[in-house]
């Protein structure tokens, strides 16, 4: 599940199984997001990412940054 620009996210009592990947990735702009009674089972690589994206670096999306609030 990728999920970028939420608010107010609510997963509640899902389970996540054999994925093999990445099962949930919060990316970019998100606030509020919760997880909660749910399951992560057998999962290839990461139960729950956050990613968030900086400014700083002139041509990348990436630096030292963060005041532009793309971050979960």
């Amino acid at each position: 599940m990728f999920v970028e620009g939420a608010e107010s996210l609510v997963i509640d009592g899902c389970v996540f199984e054999r994925v093999d990947g990445h099962a949930l990735m919060i990316s970019g702009y998100n606030r509020f997001a919760t997880v909660r009674n749910s399951e992560f089972v057998w999962i290839g690589s990461s139960a729950i990412i956050s990613w968030g994206y900086t400014q700083g670096i002139p041509g990348l999306q990436e630096g030292w940054d963060g005041t532009d609030g793309n971050q979960p």
